[in-house]
């Protein structure tokens, strides 16, 4: 079951992937850099959020363990 879904997960990411490839093969993007910078931005937000159960944890580690501080200010009540 686990792994049905993880695999329906990787087929999303891979059409996702697909698109972005196609998008970036337009000509359009190329005429000026403005469209291309434009949906590279938009590609790091959209890529973060898809890959959140991967960039979720990872950021919090990177946070909490750079200021050990605020690890105990997460768990006072």
């Amino acid at each position: 079951m686990i792994t049905q879904h993880i695999a329906s997960y990787m087929a999303f990411l891979l059409t996702e992937m697909e698109r972005d490839a196609k998008v970036l093969d337009t000509p359009w993007v190329y005429c000026t850099m403005l469209p291309f910078l434009l949906y590279a931005v938009y590609m790091g937000f959209k890529w973060y959020l898809l890959l959140a159960p991967i960039t979720i944890p990872l950021t919090t580690f990177m946070v909490l363990r750079a200021d050990p501080s605020k690890a105990k200010s997460l768990w006072k009540n």
